[in-house]
């Protein structure tokens, strides 16, 4: 299993007007930390184009801009 996981913007500013485009950087720290606790483990692109199984269950990340 692959998760692809797509982010627009990480701000380093904690508080301020909630953006639906943006996460903060402790909250991405905090799903990242809860995709490894559940045995995830990241992909890079690389390796998408180079194998053709992925036992396990893996991420990758993007950012659109």
């Amino acid at each position: 299993m692959i998760l692809f996981l797509t982010y627009h913007k990480v701000s380093g500013e904690a508080g301020g007007e909630p953006d639906f485009y943006t996460v903060s950087r402790d909250q991405l720290a905090l799903e990242l930390r809860a995709l490894t606790d559940a045995g995830y483990q990241p992909l890079n692109v690389a390796s998408l184009l180079e194998q053709n199984e992925f036992p396990g269950r893996n991420y990758l990340l993007s950012f659109d801009d």
